[in-house]
C-alpha cells in the first residue's frame, strides 16, 4: 500500500507539472518511469543511488534552463518549470534506490518542491490536481496510528482552514462595504489621477486631493537625491478652461539596448538609471525629470515624444520604468508655446498692469515679480466659488482664492503675453524620504502644477504660494510595512529585470553557439570515450578476488544455512545475519537440538570475527 501510494504521489506530480508546463511529451516517459520504478521496488530489486548521476544531470538541465524561452516584461516561467521536472527526475531516483542510498522522506520533498516550482496562474483542473496531491501527500506522512483518528484530525483542519479563510474574505467585504457604498467609483479614484489627460480641465486636480486616498503613496524612486519635480505632461494650449498636449510629435526607436528595456536616448549615454516604480495609469504618459534626454522603457519597441518634454509610451502595462537626465532635446520648439487665446488676453492684459510687468525688463524680473504678487495677494485653497457658467479664471483672480492649477496656468498665460515661451506642466513635486534615505516617494497630495519657462533653456517656476500642510506622521507599524513593501518590490524588480539577465543572454548566445558546432559534439564523444575507457580499465584491475578465509567462511554459511532450513528456519530476503541470529535467539521452538545450537554459534563466530584482520600466522 506504501508503494502505491507513493507512485500516486509521483504521477500526480508529473501529471501537474506536465499539464501547467505543457511539456506532455516529456510527463509521458517520466509516468512511465515511476510506473517501471514501482513493479522493481515491489519485486524487492532496488539499485545503488550513484550520486554521480544525479550531478551529471544537472548538465542537461542547466542547458534547459539557459536555453528556456525569455518572456517580455515579466518573468519567464521556464525559470521555475525546468527546476520542477529535475525534482521528478530526483524522487524517481531517490525512490529507484531506497534502501541503498535512497530515502523515502526525499521523494516526498522533491514532489512537495515539483508542484510548488510548478504552480503558475493554475486553472480548476490544475487545482484539483494539486488538491488530490496534497491529500495523498497527507496521507504518505500520516503518524502511525488508527486511520479514524488522522482523518478525524485531517477533515478538522480543513474545515478550520476553509472557515478562516471564508471569515477573513467576509469581514474584510463587509468593512469595505461599511466604508465606501459605491465600491466600484472608489477603486478607479484609487488606481486613477486627474489632471494628467490629454485634455486637462482646470480645476481637476480637486478630486484628486479626497481625504480618503490623500496619504496614498503612489510613486517610488530608488534615489537618494530625487528631482524635486517630476513631470508627466506639458501643455500646449489653453482655450476655455481645458489644457490640450500639442499635436506636434515623434515617434523614437530605440538606440540601443540594456537588459530587455528599449533606452531612447539622444547622448550622454552614460547618464546613470533611477528606477520608478508607479501604480498610477497616466495615460501612458512617462514621469521624467525636467531636461530628460531619453526614457528605457519596459517592453515597448518605440514611444511617441510631444513637444514638450512628454513622453507616452502605447499599448504597454505601466509598472516601471528608468529615467535618464541630460539636456533638452525640444529648444527649438520653444516659439509653440506662446500662444493665449483671444478670450483671455482681456484678463491677462488686466493682470499683467495690476503686477507691473510691464515695467519689468528681463524674463528672471517678470518670474520673480509673478511669484511675489501671487504670495501677497492670493490665499491657496483648495475650494473656489465657482458657478456652472463661471470663467474660471475670472473666478479665480476676483476671489484671490485657488489652487496650483489656477496659478500654474495664470502664470503661463503672463509669460506667454510678455513674449516668454512657457508651458503648463502637471506631476508631482517635493518629495518625502523612507526612514532610511533609501528610496524617496511622492503621494497622492504631492500631485502639482508648475511652470516652466524658455530663458536660453528650459526652466522651472512654481507660482504657487508655500503652503504648510500638516502631513501626519505615519506609525510605526505603517513605517515597517511600507518599508516592506517597496524592499519586496525592488527585489523582485532587480530579480525580474536586474544586469543578471544580461549575462544569461550572453550565456545562452554561447550556448546556442556551441550547440550548433560540429567540434562541440566531436569533443563530447570523445571525453566520452575517454571516460568509458578508463573505467572499464579500472574495473578489470579492480576486479575483487576474495581471499582464502572469506572462501572459507562462504562454504561454511551456504551448509549453516543449508542445515537450518532443513530444521525449518528461513533467513529472510534482504535479512542481515544480526537479525537473523537474534530471530533465532528468540524462538522456543520444540526442535530446538545440539545441531540448532552448534550452527547459532557457527553464525554468532562469524558476526564476530568477520571483519578481524587475517593472522599473519
Amino acid at each position: 500500500m506504501n508503494h502505491l501510494s507513493t507512485l500516486l504521489l509521483l504521477l500526480l506530480s508529473i501529471f501537474f507539472v506536465g499539464y501547467q508546463s505543457e511539456v506532455y511529451l516529456l510527463a509521458v516517459p517520466a509516468a512511465l518511469a515511476a510506473i517501471w520504478v514501482f513493479t522493481r521496488v515491489g519485486a524487492g530489486k532496488t539499485a545503488v543511488l550513484r550520486k554521480s548521476i544525479l550531478y551529471a544531470a544537472i548538465v542537461p538541465f542547466s542547458l534547459w534552463w539557459v536555453l528556456s524561452p525569455s518572456v517580455e516584461g515579466r518573468l519567464s516561467p521556464w525559470l521555475f518549470y525546468i527546476p520542477a521536472w529535475y525534482c521528478i527526475f530526483l524522487a524517481l531516483m531517490q525512490w529507484r534506490s531506497v534502501g541503498r542510498g535512497g530515502e523515502l522522506v526525499f521523494v516526498r520533498f522533491n514532489t512537495l518542491a515539483a508542484l510548488l516550482f510548478a504552480i503558475r496562474n493554475p486553472d480548476r483542473f490544475a487545482m484539483a490536481i494539486a488538491c488530490l496531491f496534497l491529500f495523498v501527500f497527507l496521507w504518505h506522512i500520516r503518524p502511525r496510528g488508527p486511520f479514524f483518528k488522522w482523518f478525524i484530525s485531517f477533515a478538522a483542519a480543513m474545515l478550520f482552514a476553509v472557515f478562516f479563510v471564508f471569515a477573513s474574505i467576509t469581514i474584510k467585504t463587509s468593512q469595505e462595504k461599511k466604508l465606501s457604498k459605491n465600491w466600484g467609483e472608489d477603486f478607479y479614484w484609487n488606481r486613477h489621477m486627474l489632471g494628467f489627460d490629454p485634455v486637462a480641465s482646470l480645476g481637476s486636480f480637486e478630486k484628486n486631493f479626497d481625504p480618503k486616498y490623500n496619504d496614498q503613496i503612489v510613486l517610488r524612486l530608488w534615489t537618494s537625491s530625487p528631482p524635486v519635480y517630476l513631470k508627466a505632461v506639458a501643455y500646449e494650449r489653453y482655450i476655455q478652461g481645458l489644457w490640450k498636449v500639442s499635436s506636434d510629435l515623434d515617434v523614437l526607436y530605440p538606440t540601443r539596448y540594456q537588459i530587455d528595456y528599449a533606452v531612447f536616448k539622444s547622448e550622454l549615454a552614460s547618464d546613470s538609471a533611477v528606477w520608478v516604480q508607479s501604480a498610477l495609469n497616466t495615460f501612458q504618459y512617462l514621469f521624467a525629470p525636467q531636461g530628460a534626454s531619453g526614457v528605457a522603457v519596459k517592453a515597448a519597441d518605440s514611444v511617441q515624444y510631444f513637444k514638450g518634454g512628454v513622453w507616452q509610451a502605447l499599448g504597454v502595462d505601466r509598472s516601471d520604468w528608468y529615467y535618464f537626465k541630460g539636456s533638452v532635446l525640444d529648444t527649438s520648439a520653444a516659439a509653440l508655446f506662446l500662444k493665449v487665446a483671444d478670450r483671455d488676453k482681456a484678463l491677462v492684459e488686466r493682470a499683467s498692469l495690476a503686477m507691473g510687468l510691464d515695467t519689468l525688463s528681463t524674463t528672471l524680473e517678470k518670474v520673480k515679480r509673478i511669484r511675489f504678487y501671487f504670495a501677497e495677494n492670493f490665499e491657496y485653497s483648495l475650494y473656489l466659488p465657482i458657478k456652472k457658467r463661471d470663467d474660471l479664471l475670472d473666478v479665480f483672480w476676483e476671489s484671490r482664492l485657488g489652487y496650483c492649477e489656477y496659478f500654474a496656468t495664470l502664470a503661463t498665460l503672463l509669460l506667454r503675453h510678455h513674449k516668454i515661451p512657457a508651458r503648463y506642466v502637471v506631476g508631482f513635486a517635493f518629495p518625502e524620504f523612507s526612514s532610511r534615505s533609501q528610496y524617496a516617494f511622492f503621494r497622492r497630495h504631492n500631485s502639482h502644477s508648475w511652470v516652466e519657462y524658455f530663458d536660453g533653456h528650459w526652466k522651472i517656476t512654481d507660482p504657487t504660494p508655500i503652503v504648510a500642510i500638516d502631513v501626519e506622521k505615519a506609525g510605526l507599524i505603517k513605517e515597517i510595512q511600507e518599508g516592506f513593501r517597496a524592499r519586496s518590490a525592488y527585489v523582485l524588480h532587480l530579480i525580474k529585470e536586474g544586469s543578471w539577465r544580461q549575462k544569461i543572454d550572453v550565456l545562452q548566445v554561447i550556448t546556442e553557439k556551441w550547440l550548433h558546432s560540429f567540434w562541440f559534439y566531436f569533443i563530447l564523444v570523445a571525453v566520452l570515450a575517454v571516460i568509458f575507457v578508463l573505467k572499464r580499465r579500472q574495473k578489470i584491475t579492480t576486479k575483487y578476488i576474495p581471499d582464502a578465509r572469506a572462501l572459507e567462511w562462504r562454504v561454511k554459511l551456504n551448509r549453516v544455512f543449508r542445515l537450518l532450513q532443513r530444521m525449518g528456519y528461513y533467513r529472510k530476503p534482504g535479512e542481515t545475519i544480526g537479525h537473523f541470529i537474534l530471530r533465532l535467539e528468540l524462538l522456543s521452538a520444540p526442535n530446538k537440538n545440539d545441531t540448532f545450537e552448534k550452527q547459532l554459534r557457527m553464525l554468532k563466530k562469524y558476526q564476530k570475527e568477520r571483519w578481524r584482520k587475517a593472522s599473519r600466522d
